[in-house]
């Protein structure tokens, strides 16, 4: 399924655009955070600056390719400032995408995640023939869990899956797969 990497996107409150380097201190600080990244399967070399530096520049060299990484910051719209990202991922052997989103601590339980998540879905839904979305979602991730529910996602129940960067298999992750089918 082909999706156009948009440069920008505006909602009421929020900008959801391209990352750039400007973002690197503030997704650095955010990767670094444990509690902040306790349900995400980053390897301890991605927390480091070093890491989050080479993950950044890794997405933002892909988005002009013909596989782009669809990540995207979501920044303040008054200040541009980084708080967290989104995107999407496409799914494996199903036609569909996995939706994703994080915010830093600081603006965390503010309805960011919510209001990202739903204007990345309307795009979605407008300029593609997708039809279902996925979020893989630990249950224990209370707020995490909240943000699906009001994007209109039902919990299917139970998944064992595997995450890895590269090749490398670094965790085992036990979630919750989540759907929305429009």
């Amino acid at each position: 399924m082909k999706f156009n990497v948009f440069d920008r996107l505006e909602t009421s409150r929020l900008v959801l655009r391209r990352h750039r380097s400007e973002d690197l201190d503030a997704f650095s600080e955010f990767l670094a955070d444990p509690a902040a990244t306790a349900y995400l399967a980053f390897t301890p070399e991605q927390r480091t600056r070093g890491g989050a530096e080479q993950m950044l520049q890794f997405v933002m060299d892909s988005y002009d390719t013909t596989e782009p990484i669809l990540s995207f910051t979501i920044a303040d719209t008054e200040t541009d400032s980084y708080l967290g990202s989104c995107g999407l991922n496409p799914l494996e052997g199903e036609a569909g995408f996995e939706v994703f989103y994080t915010v830093v601590a600081d603006h965390q339980n503010r309805g960011i995640a919510t209001e990202a998540g739903r204007g990345l879905l309307e795009y979605l839904f407008e300029t593609t023939s997708v039809r279902m979305v996925v979020a893989y979602v630990v249950p224990e991730n209370l707020p995490s869990v909240r943000v699906a529910e009001k994007l209109g996602f039902v919990d299917h129940g139970p998944v064992a899956r595997r995450a890895q960067t590269g090749d490398i298999l670094h965790e085992t992750l036990s979630s919750h797969r989540y759907v929305l089918e429009r």
